[in-house]
């Protein structure tokens, strides 16, 4: 079973702009559940929604998306088939070589006054395939997306390995404003790749000049004091226990931001974050239940806005465990579960069923051929055949059958 929401990302009381509890008039406070617990997307918390929610807010990819359509809620929304220059200003593509040769942006300053250049995209996939932290996300995305030598031969233990973890021409800088990246062969994912945090840009100076002999691709400083780049917004602020505070960057290459400064504040009770919204001390809530959302729809003064996303409620079954190892068995399963009424029981109606082993909105999706719909009647025929009759003889399988609830992804 799979089902994807509406993500209900923002909920903004609309009047509480320059109320009280708003320190300035252009100050946007957040209440979220949690904050980064680290801005190293190569460390330990990188897996963590709030942990990439910070980096994608202080760095900058090469491209990324360009804007789609806005949907009915006022929400603008990305168009995932088509690419736009943010680092890169222009970017062209050799078949014979498999190369791609980038025009970086001129210009483009960091929160420290720092010049973006082609020294900075060499640092970022050089420190990627050194796989030095403490997980390998930009290796995986440059492997992912065929980047020439990111190759799994980087963990090996011995000299071999050590040499493959050194950057080569695969990625390399020609002038100031112009870098190459080389492919083992094509792959459609490679500009995809790039819009991930995983592989935005980092201001060399700085991450250098943060450097040790024990942790020379200052790993520490990353993950615990700042990810230096050429984001829209610079690091303030940072409790990992209570709050996160970013001010714009006043020199982003595009433009100025909306508000001189965004507080995110830590308040783990969803219900708190509610009771805080609607007093006006707060003009953003995020990360609440569906139930607290569809009440404040309905409330005056209060705006929800949400979107489609990638949070998914899975039911998972083990294929080599009875009865699941039985084909029929977990046909019956797919035509027991009551997907309609979990969308409008549990979600309000914000949510819809996977038609696909993938979001919609990835790319690649196709509808899959063969489609299971709630039907009492297949799924008894369908337990027959497994040789459970009415469900007789599943008593012997009480833990294959009981749900286990976890947080949805």
């Amino acid at each position: 079973m799979h089902i994807s929401w509406l993500h209900r990302l923002l909920v903004g009381l609309v009047a509480a702009i320059g109320m009280a509890g708003a320190a300035q008039a252009r100050d946007l406070l957040v209440l979220a559940d949690d904050i980064p617990a680290g801005l190293d997307y190569d460390g330990p918390t990188a897996s963590l929604i709030p942990t990439y929610g910070g980096i994608a807010n202080l760095l900058e990819p090469l491209v990324y998306y360009a804007n789609g359509e806005v949907n009915e809620e006022g929400v603008q929304l990305l168009d995932f088939n088509k690419f736009e220059g943010r680092l890169a200003e222009s970017w062209t593509y050799d078949p014979e070589t498999f190369t791609w040769t980038f025009t970086l942006r001129q210009g483009v300053k960091g929160c420290n006054g720092a010049t973006f250049n082609a020294d900075d995209v060499v640092y970022t996939f050089a420190r990627a395939k050194s796989v030095s932290g403490a997980a390998p996300i930009g290796w995986f995305l440059s492997n992912v997306g065929s980047i020439a030598g990111f190759t799994p031969a980087v963990f090996a233990q011995d000299e071999s390995g050590a040499a493959a973890r050194t950057l080569g021409d695969e990625v390399k800088k020609i002038d100031d404003y112009t870098v190459q990246i080389r492919q083992s062969g094509p792959n459609q994912l490679f500009l995809r790749v790039l819009t991930i945090f995983g592989l935005y840009i980092y201001d060399k100076e700085t991450m250098e000049a943060n450097a040790t002999e024990e942790d020379p691709w200052s790993h520490t400083y990353n993950n615990n004091v700042n990810a230096p780049g050429f984001g829209p917004w610079c690091l303030d602020s940072w409790d990992k226990g209570a709050g996160f505070n970013v001010v714009a960057n006043p020199d982003y290459y595009r433009g100025a931001a909306a508000y001189d400064r965004v507080v995110l504040r830590k308040v783990p009770q969803s219900a708190n974050r509610v009771a805080i919204l609607q007093s006006g001390r707060a003009q953003i809530a995020e990360r609440l239940t569906p139930k607290e959302y569809n009440s404040l729809s309905k409330m005056d003064g209060v705006k929800v806005v949400s979107t489609y996303g990638n949070e998914n409620l899975f039911l998972y079954v083990n294929y080599q465990v009875p009865p699941y190892d039985n084909l029929a068995m977990r046909k019956a399963l797919a035509h027991a579960v009551p997907y309609d009424k979990i969308i409008t029981t549990s979600y309000f109606g914000k949510a819809r069923k996977w038609p696909g082993m993938i979001p919609t909105t990835y790319p690649g999706y196709h509808e899959a051929s063969v489609q299971y719909a709630e039907d009492a009647e297949k799924a008894r025929a369908y337990l027959a055949e497994a040789g459970y009759p009415e469900g007789q003889g599943l008593e012997a399988f009480p833990d294959a059958l009981r749900i286990m609830c976890g947080r949805p992804v």
